[in-house]
Parts: structure tokens; sequence; C-alpha cells
């Protein structure tokens, strides 16, 4: 019997009710996302800006999740059973401290810029630094340079709304919390509010000032005029 040496070409299966489609692909890399919040997200490992930035320690981050992660760990909220063997850092996932070790300790580069000499441990830093290869337009508010296709992650920093401002500094943060966390590691006072009003108390004797001139006016009458600390009076009793 001759067999059939033409056989008829099988339908393409369809496609699985469970597969997620991926409409959505990113113009420098060409990594395809479901929606448009993972490809924005996904766009910022090919920037460098990091508009977010911790209230406590100032390292900057990318992503918003990434710094409110970050600052749990002040707060020892995280678990870090993940040490590095080199420098005895903590991690809390296995894949951070493989990345941080790549990244940190090794000297191996094996993504190299196909534009210049510069080489690098992770492809997502090759990315980031492709960047700086193409033509840049300037920022209309601050005049910074930077790529078209992340001018518009850019513009977030300055459209970031920061309505709690430090009366002694005039650093301005995006939450009370971060405000509250300033003031104490920085200026030694605690931000509280009471009554509807806000104020600053003084970190000797817990008196609250409207002002930051009151406060340091205030903080003058525990010194002696050899300059020499006066024992403040015990804390009023909490209500």
């Amino acid at each position: 019997m001759v067999q059939n040496q033409n056989p008829q070409p099988q339908p393409n299966p369809s496609p699985s009710p469970n597969q997620v489609r991926k409409n959505h692909a990113c113009e420098a890399c060409g990594k395809a996302f479901r929606d448009v919040y993972h490809l924005n997200r996904h766009r910022l490992s090919h920037s460098d800006e990091k508009p977010y930035h911790c209230p406590i320690c100032q390292q900057r981050f990318k992503r918003k999740d990434r710094m409110s992660y970050h600052v749990r760990s002040h707060q020892g909220g995280v678990e870090k059973p993940y040490v590095c063997p080199h420098c005895a850092k903590g991690f809390s996932r296995p894949d951070h401290l493989n990345s941080h070790v790549r990244q940190v300790h090794s000297t191996e580069r094996p993504f190299k810029c196909p534009t210049c000499t510069s080489a690098f441990a992770t492809k997502d830093r090759l990315r980031a630094h492709l960047i700086r290869h193409e033509e840049k337009v300037p920022c209309h508010i601050c005049g910074k340079l930077l790529s078209a296709a992340y001018i518009t992650d850019h513009m977030r920093v300055h459209n970031q709304s920061q309505h709690h401002s430090c009366h002694l500094c005039n650093r301005s943060f995006t939450t009370l919390t971060y405000l509250r966390v300033h003031a104490q590691k920085h200026h030694g006072q605690e931000w509280k509010e009471s009554g509807g009003t806000r104020g600053l108390f003084g970190g000797l004797c817990g008196i609250q000032c409207k002002t930051p001139t009151q406060l340091q006016g205030h903080m003058g009458t525990h010194a002696t005029s050899q300059g020499q600390a006066i024992a403040p009076p015990p804390p009023p009793p909490s209500k």
C-alpha cells in the first residue's frame, strides 16, 4: 500500500481558555505584557529614573511597592534569612541574594553593549544603559535630558503631590507617616496631631509648639548660660 506523501495539514489547536493574551509589547526589548499597567511598570527597568525614595535612609527606588517593602525593613517587619557569604548582607528571598552576588561581588560581565565597550552583570542593567545611546529630549520643567520613551515616567517626579512639609527644613513628604519618621530621625522631634492641629513636640519635655521658631526658643530654656543642659521635667502622663 502506498502511503500518502502529502498529508492534510492539521488545524491549529484552539487557544486554551486560561491562556492570557499579551498584546502590549515593550518598545525597547519586545517583551509582551497582558495590560498597560504591567508594561509601564516594566518600562522602568530600562530607565535610570528612581522617583520613590525611602524617608529614613533616602535610598531611591524605581517602583513604589519596592520602596514600601524597603521601609518595612527599617521597622523590623521583614525577615532576611538569606545571607550573602561575601558581605553578610541579609535578603528576604533567594533570588534577591543571587542578584546581589552577581551585581556586587561577581567580576563576570557577560552582557556587552554593542555601541560602546561597557559590559554588565545583568541584562536589565544593559537595557538601562542602552537608553543612554538614544536621542534625548529635555524636560520642560527641570531641563534634564531623557529618552523620549521615558519622559512621561520622569514627569511623575514633578507631578507627585507633596502635601506634608517639615517646618524645620522645608522637605516635603507624600504621607504624614513619612514626615513623622523624618522629624524623629533628623530633628529629634516628634510630630503629632491633636484636636485637628499639628505641632512639633520637644524631645526633652514633650511640650507642643506650633512653629519651629517657638520650638527652638523653648529648647533654649533647657540650657544654662554656660551651655550645660538642665535636667528636663518628666513628660506629661499620656491620656
